[in-house]
């Protein structure tokens, strides 16, 4: 039984990985743009 819990949790998981790593890069790139956003600002304010 523990095998089949295994391969059950892997079959969930890989799809998930996959989506996270995915979602991953979108929220760096958004993190990138707000960062050079409040880059940009700091910049002016000065």
């Amino acid at each position: 039984s523990t095998l089949i819990f295994g391969l059950i949790s892997i079959c969930f998981w890989v799809p998930l990985f996959f989506t996270a790593e995915k979602d991953f890069k979108e929220i760096n790139e958004i993190m990138k743009k707000r960062a050079a956003l409040l880059s940009d600002q700091e910049v002016r304010d000065e």
